[in-house]
């Protein structure tokens, strides 16, 4: 049986995050986890077996993360009903679009996707620290690569929404761009052989072939690459 969680679920939640075997960015974040966007849980006998996080963007697009199943309930195809049902209610909330990022090294998640009806539809790499740099009001100075994709902090939209995102963008090196909505997170958009990444949180660029080598030493070792997946769901 599929239910919205609320904070007395909080607990349960926390347990099968700890057990699940990703990196646990849930316990992390902590009880405000339930606080935005909606958790559908999982129940088997009233016990909470599993759940799914959906969020709703900017783009008109509906933002699926945090898929978890107890470990001693896995091959019951919760994933999929969690994954089915988060669809279900973006399409009645009127969304265009469904999207998750999923690890590279993440086969079964990757796979359960393709099987839902995803397509890949962009590849980030992950960086450890962020630009340092100068803020701009062109983005579009020196710009040469097409993006696609923007990062939110963990979500992505359509690169087109960024004015609606309320992003800022900053300069550095010498033809070097990076954009931010969160002020905590960038995004690479023009790359530098003269960046320098450091301090608290994280860059990420999408790719276009390889990345640059002179990025290759400052990859996150955890996370290094991941692909956004995308269902259309238009009506």
């Amino acid at each position: 049986m599929i239910e919205k969680a609320t904070g007395k679920d909080w607990q349960k939640i926390s347990e099968i995050s700890k057990r699940s075997g990703y990196e646990d960015y849930i316990n992390r974040i902590g009880p405000s986890y339930l606080d935005s966007g909606t958790v559908f849980t999982w129940k088997e006998n009233g016990e909470i077996t599993g759940f799914l996080k959906i969020e709703f963007l900017q783009d008109n697009s509906a933002w699926m993360s945090g898929l978890r199943v107890d470990p001693d309930f896995r091959r019951m195809s919760m994933g999929s009903h969690l994954t089915s049902a988060a669809v279900v209610c973006a399409a009645n909330s009127g969304a265009s679009y469904v999207r998750m990022l999923i690890h590279d090294g993440n086969f079964k998640s990757s796979g359960l996707a393709l099987k839902l009806g995803f397509y890949r539809v962009s590849r980030f790499a992950f960086f450890t620290g962020i630009p340092q740099g100068e803020s701009i009001t062109d983005p579009d100075a020196g710009q040469e690569t097409e993006i696609h994709y923007l990062n939110t902090g963990w979500t992505f939209i359509q690169y087109s929404y960024a004015k609606a995102a309320g992003a800022r963008y900053v300069k550095f090196g010498k033809h070097g761009i990076a954009v931010t909505v969160s002020g905590r997170d960038y995004q690479i958009i023009n790359p530098d052989h003269n960046i320098s990444l450091s301090g608290e949180g994280y860059t990420c660029m999408e790719i276009h072939g390889r990345i640059p080598e002179y990025f290759e030493k400052s990859l996150q070792k955890d996370f290094d690459y991941a692909s956004v997946f995308e269902k259309s769901i238009r009506p």
